[in-house]
């Protein structure tokens, strides 16, 4: 559940970068360092289960 939780915040966070008509190649740094934030949170709370 809380994985399914962060997923969800982090493509709501995203969603703004990619909400352009004329999309640029790649996102702004601070989605991508918000999406490897998250990433790290998943990760974490996996590794702290699995214990």
């Amino acid at each position: 559940m809380r994985t399914l939780l962060s997923i969800a915040v982090l493509s709501a966070l995203s969603a703004p970068a990619f909400a352009f008509a004329n999309p640029q190649p790649l996102p702004e740094p601070e989605t991508l360092a918000l999406i490897a934030v998250g990433l790290v949170g998943v990760l974490a709370s996996r590794l702290r289960n699995k214990k």
